[in-house]
């Protein structure tokens, strides 16, 4: 197997503290500073095939890290967002999945966690039933026994029929001229969008005014 020689080594201006180092085949890798130095690494080096796999692999994990960490400080993150994330980046499947098995070992993410707060934001700002909830876990990749059990934990804390008047009397507010005799219907209509079960809506609606 062919020796790669480094004929030029470049500053990256996107990101600081990398280099971008490339060969005498065309190839490229862009590699941290903390590699460079330990590496021993400049224009000239030569580097075997399996040094080369070694160092894309090696710079290619310090990039999915530093992109998940990135993402995590501004919001929790699901485990599927993150390799989502990372996969849109050019990151291998294998890098991103053992960067998550990092991250879970250092207890930086926790699905469970994650959609624990996802349904506690999202019933905060607008009422929600179990169908809408699920459904917008079951898209961040959460699995079925966790949304099982955060949205049943959630429903001890709020009961999902005072969510629904919640939802019934915000939409009366923002709907305050229509005709009394459609109000029970539409009100119907946008709870059931809300992901609310039709027990549920009919409990409410039946209410009439007492929502």
């Amino acid at each position: 197997m062919e020796d790669h020689l480094i004929v030029a080594v470049e500053k990256l201006k996107r990101r600081k503290n990398w280099k971008k180092c490339i060969f005498d085949s065309g190839e490229y890798i862009e590699v941290p500073d903390e590699i460079m130095v330990r590496s021993a690494l400049s224009t000239g080096i030569r580097l075997s095939q399996i040094k080369f796999a070694e160092l894309k692999t090696e710079s290619e994990t310090v990039r999915a890290k530093e992109k998940a960490l990135r993402m995590l400080s501004y919001r929790t993150r699901s485990e599927k967002e993150l390799i989502q994330s990372m996969r849109s980046s050019g990151i291998r499947q294998s890098i991103a999945e053992a960067v998550i098995g990092d991250l879970k070992r250092l207890h930086l993410i926790d699905d469970e966690e994650f959609a624990g707060k996802f349904i506690n934001d999202l019933i905060r700002r607008k009422p929600a039933g179990e169908f809408l909830l699920k459904a917008e876990l079951q898209k961040k990749g959460i699995s079925d026994a966790v949304i099982d059990r955060v949205i049943n934990q959630a429903f001890k804390e709020v009961s999902p029929v005072e969510l629904a008047r919640k939802g019934a009397r915000q939409w009366l507010a923002r709907h305050p001229r229509t005709l009394s005799n459609e109000r029970q219907q539409k009100i119907a209509q946008y709870l059931y969008k809300r992901g609310f079960s039709w027990s549920i809506i009919d409990e409410v609606v039946g209410e009439g005014s007492a929502f």
